[in-house]
């Protein structure tokens, strides 16, 4: 148990065009306005706060700003890119061709573009930037929640930290680790 806060806010969102892939083929390119949500959890308060809440709003804004317009692809072995004079070309599955401008485009470190995944992604931006909103690591669980339309979203959440980022715990991972071998 601990204290909690959920940030979900109308204009924390992106408009994004991408495509599914599945095991037979693929979805046609089509696109949503996403809405990302996060969630903090902390053992205790500081000052009767969790985390300043507009920093976080700020640092998960910029996140969505970065995708915001853009067309979302994923790093798949089943798509060829090529970069032509500024164009980004892309062939899925050896049959559809694209071809737009690369500045339009985001490739993802993701092997595919669902709400789950860009979670996920989000996710681990935000534990990059962690520093910016909580800089003294208190928070120790976050839950990203990525809705593509009303009433469906996928999330990601895990625990700070094992991911290496809550220095005050890092003799209770190695401990962890060494209990595994």
């Amino acid at each position: 148990m601990g204290y909690l806060i959920r940030i979900e806010k109308q204009n924390i969102k992106f408009s994004s065009a991408h495509f599914t892939l599945f095991t037979d083929g693929r979805e046609a390119l089509h696109g949503h306005n996403y809405v990302a949500a996060v969630e903090a959890e902390a053992d205790q308060l500081q000052g009767g706060f969790l985390i300043d809440f507009s920093v976080l709003k700020t640092t998960l804004k910029s996140i969505c700003s970065a995708l915001d317009e853009k067309v979302l692809l994923p790093e798949n072995p089943r798509i060829v890119y090529r970069l032509e004079n500024h164009v980004l070309r892309f062939q899925v599955d050896e049959a559809d061709e694209y071809a737009m401008p690369a500045e339009e485009t985001v490739r993802l470190p993701l092997e595919n573009i669902t709400c789950e995944s860009l979670a996920g992604y989000v996710h681990h931006l935000l534990c990059e930037r962690r520093e910016q909103w909580d800089p003294e690591k208190r928070v120790r669980r976050l839950r990203i929640w990525i809705e593509e339309t009303p009433g469906q979203r996928g999330g990601y959440e895990d625990a700070l930290e094992w991911l290496g980022l809550n220095h005050e715990n890092a003799k209770d991972k190695e401990n962890h680790e060494k209990g595994k071998r």
